[in-house]
């Protein structure tokens, strides 16, 4: 012999839904409704972070490069100007035109 089961087939009435889900203790640990963040969002935040990060640092060194683009033609013509007259060459020369020109 076999026992015939002791539930139904048919739909559960509002009421009988009311009923379990008020006995239920997972019902009102689940039923809350929670607007989470998702991984799409998280992940485009990092990436604009990352983007923004990226864009700064590139700044600073555009400027850096800017900064150390080395000297001015006019301080390389000065210093180059400057070598040759205190060169040993230059003076001997200068002193040599000077003394021609006090023995006349």
């Amino acid at each position: 012999m076999m026992r015939a089961p002791m539930s139904r087939m048919d739909i559960l009435t509002e009421s009988e839904i009311q009923n379990i889900n008020n006995k239920s203790k997972l019902v009102k640990k689940y039923s809350e409704l929670i607007d989470r963040e998702s991984a799409y969002e998280l992940l485009n935040k990092k990436i604009a972070v990352i983007e923004q990060e990226v864009s700064e640092e590139e700044q600073k060194q555009e400027s850096k490069k800017q900064q150390n683009q080395g000297p001015s033609t006019a301080s390389v013509v000065g210093k180059s100007v400057l070598k040759v007259l205190t060169s040993a060459t230059f003076i001997r020369g200068a002193f040599g035109v000077l003394t021609k020109m006090f023995k006349k």
